[in-house]
């Protein structure tokens, strides 16, 4: 295993004399370094931020400018951040079991509550007693309360202070879902978090006013669900808001840090603002949210845009889009995106430098065979793995160059590979976390 420096050498600012992953002319290792137990059990004492919650204990081992290592301890296992968390809308991730899951790397995975709901219902699931039984799944789970589809089911939602009705998908019924019910609900599907119900504006809306009612009334609805909450082993995330606007979002997140919550979120964006913006948002959450607790950036899945945030001092991170991609015959490299259908004659693999079950047993020709001769089921679910797989090692690789104080290397090594031309968003970001760029 790949050997750190003492846990003196690691400071607040990021400098240190830690060694170095052996990049061989590669993003990262083939095999990826494993951060053991006993290696964090040797930086315990030099933690730089210690919570202990009823349900969440939370460590900050190292930090490389703004950028974090983290252990975050659920009552389904510990997670070490950065982290991505692959979706399982409907409580189940599309085409692959929990086995295959947790062989990617896979820490935790996200449901949601709007759609489990609806089919195949939170009281069924609780029936199973709760998703881990339901589906399966031994390690942590996150649930989301609803709040998005105010924003992507929109036409078929109205929204009141008392709460909010949505028509359902999968028929004409109506569903009611205030803030107390967003709490019953997630607490029936017994996920280790639970995101509160949230007043969600689109993050390109164009009145100030309205993005300053839906961040006030959100933080009512947060208290509202403090109050309701029951259970112990669950935990209520709070929701940063404010849209595109500095103040708001500022003030959105100071109030978050007043409640008696071990763990946020940060939210509302993803929806097609500039990227600039973007990440100019999650750098003012961040800053106003103490240090000791986990930062979520919700709707985040492409590699540059973890990277992006994790620079901007976030530790976890979902998104469909890993998955959805793979079924498109995309997979995602360290040397940008591969269309796998492209080309029937390329006998290459889809990453060279990843170990996964795909990587290992086919070739990008090999898969489009499958493809071909009625076993698409069978393409998307390695291709799906696949990305998974990538994201994880990913994230992996972003935590050993924090905890060594090589963040920058790492940074400029994912430029080299990944970019053709760096876009001038994540020049500005590496700006904003003062990351130099060799090539600038």
């Amino acid at each position: 295993m790949q050997q750190v420096e003492t846990k003196q050498q690691i400071c607040h600012n990021g400098s240190t004399h830690g060694k170095e992953i052996q990049y061989n002319g590669s993003l990262w290792p083939k095999v990826p370094p494993t951060i053991t137990d006993e290696l964090m059990d040797t930086l315990e004492d030099g933690a730089l931020h210690r919570f202990d919650g009823e349900t969440l204990n939370c460590t900050v081992f190292a930090q490389d400018h703004f950028s974090r290592f983290t252990r975050v301890v659920l009552p389904h296992g510990t997670n070490l951040t950065p982290m991505f968390m692959p979706v399982g809308t409907n409580a189940t991730v599309k085409g692959l079991t929990p086995e295959q899951l947790e062989q990617t790397g896979s820490q935790m995975i996200l449901a949601n509550t709007y759609h489990c709901s609806l089919n195949p219902g939170a009281d069924s699931i609780a029936d199973h007693g709760g998703l881990h039984t339901f589906e399966k799944y031994n390690k942590c789970m996150l649930t989301d309360s609803g709040g998005f589809q105010l924003v992507s089911l929109s036409s078929l939602a109205i929204v009141t202070e008392k709460g909010v009705k949505f028509k359902s998908t999968h028929s004409d019924a109506v569903l009611t879902l205030t803030p107390e019910d967003a709490v019953d609900l997630q607490e029936k599907l017994g996920a280790d978090i639970m995101m509160q119900l949230d007043d969600v504006v689109h993050v390109l809306e164009e009145s100030r006013d309205r993005v300053k009612e839906a961040a006030e009334r959100s933080i009512r609805w947060l208290d509202r669900q403090i109050a309701a909450k029951q259970r112990k082993d669950t935990i209520l995330y709070a929701i940063v808001h404010g849209a595109l606007d500095d103040e708001i979002r500022r003030w959105s997140a100071r109030e978050i840090a007043k409640r008696p919550l071990e763990g946020w979120a940060i939210g509302g964006l993803s929806g097609g603002e500039e990227k600039s913006d973007f990440c100019r948002m999650v750098r003012i959450s961040c800053e106003e949210l103490p240090p000791d607790r986990p930062r979520y950036v919700m709707g985040v899945g492409y590699p540059e845009d973890i990277l992006a945030c994790v620079l901007m001092g976030a530790d976890h991170f979902d998104c469909v889009f890993p998955a959805r991609t793979a079924r498109f015959g995309r997979a995602i490299t360290s040397r940008g995106f591969v269309d796998v259908l492209q080309d029937d004659t390329d006998c290459e693999l889809v990453d060279p430098n990843c170990d996964c079950e795909c990587c290992s047993n086919y070739t990008k020709n090999g898969l489009i065979a499958l493809n071909a001769t009625g076993q698409r089921s069978a393409f998307c679910r390695l291709l799906t793995i696949h990305n998974f797989q990538f994201l994880h090692n990913f994230t992996n690789a972003i935590r050993w160059s924090v905890l060594t104080g090589t963040l920058e290397v790492f940074v400029n090594k994912f430029v080299e590979h990944y970019f053709t031309e760096v876009p001038e968003w994540f020049s500005y970001a590496c700006g904003l976390a003062d990351i130099k760029l060799t090539g600038e």
